[in-house]
């Protein structure tokens, strides 16, 4: 037995395909919609943790200049205050030697005037 596209079971059957083809295609768009929303939400998430990272990394960054600023700072105090302090010996070490000559004349001309 044959069936011809008029007959009403046959009719029946086809609405039911195409409904079935639509409803596919209704929720295959539905799902790819909420595909592309949900990557455009993690691209939006991972870009905004990326700008944050940047932003930490610049901070740490100017931190790190500013420490080493501070350090050489620092560094430059101590180097300037140990400067200082060599200096300040030399000038008694000088007084000294300059005190010690003198008494060394003192008694070499004390010695020939006797």
């Amino acid at each position: 037995m044959k069936f011809e596209l008029g007959w009403p079971e046959m009719k029946r059957r086809r609405r039911a395909l195409e409904e079935v083809a639509s409803s596919l295609e209704s929720e295959t768009q539905n799902l790819a919609q909420k595909v592309l929303a949900a990557a455009g939400a993690e691209y939006r998430q991972s870009r905004n943790r990326v700008n944050l990272l940047k932003k930490t990394l610049e901070r740490q960054r100017q931190e790190t200049r500013e420490l080493q600023l501070h350090d050489g700072g620092v560094q430059h105090n101590r180097v300037k205050v140990e400067l200082e302090s060599q200096q300040a010996m030399l000038q008694r070490l000088t007084r000294r030697e300059g005190a010690s000559c003198c008494r060394r004349v003192l008694r070499v001309r004390r010695r020939r005037s006797s």
